[in-house]
């Protein structure tokens, strides 16, 4: 059967022959709710023919899942700094606030 391909099933948790199902709706506009203006890739629904569950897939360019696993690990160390700035954040003002009861005392 042409239509039929071996795709990674959610469900089964592992790769099942499976078929694309009809879109229902135009790639290019689902793709906008996501805020994309150029689509790269598109929605795809798929039916596991071993299980018969169906989910919702995105397909994209290779290259532009290249870019956003690169772009993982600066997203990464940003949200490490993040922390350490909350963290700095919080040890000031633990430390102010207890300077403030001590020169009250002192007073």
């Amino acid at each position: 059967m042409p239509s039929e391909l071996t795709r990674y099933c959610p469900k089964c948790e592992t790769r099942t022959p499976s078929a694309p199902l009809p879109q229902l709706s135009d790639d290019e506009a689902q793709l906008a709710r996501l805020g994309r203006r150029d689509p790269e890739g598109f929605f795809r629904r798929y039916y596991c023919l071993q299980c018969r569950a169906i989910w919702r897939s995105v397909e994209v360019p290779v290259d532009f899942l290249d870019g956003l696993l690169a772009s993982r690990e600066e997203v990464e160390e940003l949200e490490r700094h993040v922390a350490l700035l909350r963290f700095l954040m919080a040890s000031l003002r633990q430390q102010q606030g207890q300077a403030a009861p001590a020169q009250r005392l002192a007073a």
